[in-house]
């Protein structure tokens, strides 16, 4: 079972408390104990479980059979002893691969356990929005529907993106294509990038050099490049460079910079972004809230309309918006960062919460880095529990491995090395 905990970015508080003794013996043990109500009832074959998606926990058995779980604890689907391979539930499907000889095929199943779309592809994606990418060798990529019809043919997707290098030109990397987002995905044609619709049909024209998914209704487009000054043509012919000239063309190629834009999803403008700041495309939107680097190297969040709601006053970057705050990390000043803590931010821009690394508890050595459903996993010396909005431990640090919260439920690893479930107390 692969381990989804994130560390501290750049690994800020690691750094920081390198050298300290952290406090193992947590002085709340005594006031607050793991309920046995907390703990969610496992049918006793169980040896491995992921995290609820999609109100199902893939599980696998002692036999090393894959099954379903409902957030009751119930078998939802019972474990198919003929299944190689399994994934997670999402909009109510999850690929499936069975070994034929030496070759392992991939199809989909429904949350009743039939195999909607047989067992044929080399590759698959999960299902958004009801499509679904698949590979073979015969076809390429291809997108189907929830009944395996081809719906976007190889022709039409993006298969390969640039990749710079220390040359002037990219080179190009094979990739899986890009899924559908609010009912669009992104496609390419002679080099310009635009968006399909469900059924295949181009939606907003390959106008755009480079594009983003939609969320919140609207993208993040870029229709030109940065212009730089280049030095001027005799100049370079009759050796009469000025000093900044011979810089700029000592300078190494590499990708290009690009004027953003907010898109609606008609492909109508809604407005450009301002040039100083700098949009954290990779990241996008979430929540409505995008986040971006002034000219001072400060950070705040622009909304889906471009305009600034979070003035860029962090040194340090934020993470994502998730359960209405995003998290603000400040290291300490003291020995060993002892006086380092981290704020939540609403998205109304307004501080939630001061919650300091190191308390009488003991000292905040990781964390999931996001708040799911009222909690965020925590690691407290050399075990995990989690915290709420206001840093006070709800559920103490009695675990090996924890991870986040999804449908009501999250995933455990008890010291002893039991997989367990618990149950969400906020709930």
């Amino acid at each position: 079972m692969k381990n989804p905990i994130l560390h501290f970015k750049n690994n800020l508080l690691k750094q920081q408390l390198t050298g300290i003794l952290l406090c193992c013996t947590l002085l709340c043990h005594g006031q607050v104990k793991v309920s046995k109500d907390l703990f969610l009832p496992l049918p006793e074959n169980v040896t491995q479980i992921s995290s609820y998606q999609d109100g199902m926990a893939k599980v696998r058995t002692k036999g090393g059979s894959f099954g379903y779980l409902d957030t009751i604890g119930h078998f939802a689907i019972t474990p198919q002893e003929d299944l190689d391979e399994a994934g997670d539930f999402k909009n109510g499907f999850t690929w499936v691969g069975k070994y034929f000889g030496d070759t392992l095929l991939y199809g989909f199943m429904n949350k009743l356990g039939k195999i909607v779309v047989p067992f044929k592809y080399k590759e698959v994606e999960s299902f958004y929005e009801g499509r679904a990418a698949v590979y073979d060798d015969l076809n390429g990529w291809q997108v189907i529907d929830s009944t395996g019809k081809v719906i976007i043919p190889d022709s039409l997707l993006i298969t390969e993106m640039p990749v710079w290098g220390d040359g002037e030109k990219p080179s190009w990397q094979d990739i899986e294509p890009p899924h559908f987002q609010e009912g669009l995905m992104q496609c390419r044609r002679d080099g310009k990038y635009g968006y399909m619709d469900l059924s295949g049909k181009l939606a907003i024209a390959c106008r755009f050099l480079k594009v983003n998914d939609f969320t919140d209704g609207v993208a993040l487009v870029a229709k030109d490049t940065v212009a730089y000054r280049l030095p001027d043509a005799d100049k370079v012919k009759g050796g009469k460079l000025s000093q900044l000239d011979r810089l700029y063309l000592d300078l190494e190629s590499g990708p290009p910079s690009y004027k953003w834009a907010l898109i609606d999803r008609t492909g109508l403008v809604i407005c450009p972004i301002d040039s100083s700041l700098s949009p954290n495309v990779s990241r996008g939107f979430h929540q409505g809230l995008l986040p971006f680097q002034d000219a001072q190297n400060k950070w705040g969040f622009m909304n889906a309309k471009g305009k600034i709601v979070i003035p860029a006053r962090f040194d340090n970057e934020p993470t994502d918006f998730c359960d209405g705050v995003c998290i603000v990390q400040v290291p300490g000043h003291a020995a060993g960062g002892k006086d380092g803590y981290m704020i939540l931010i609403g998205i109304n821009g307004q501080q939630v919460a001061k919650i300091p690394f190191c308390t009488a508890v003991g000292c905040l050595y990781d964390s999931g880095l996001a708040f799911h459903e009222g909690l965020m996993a925590v690691r407290i010396g050399q075990s995990w529990g989690y915290m709420d909005k206001k840093g006070s431990l709800v559920i103490p640090p009695d675990f090996e491995t924890a991870m986040d919260f999804h449908n009501g439920r999250a995933i455990v690893v008890t010291v002893k090395g039991q997989v367990k479930v618990i149950r969400n107390p906020l709930k």
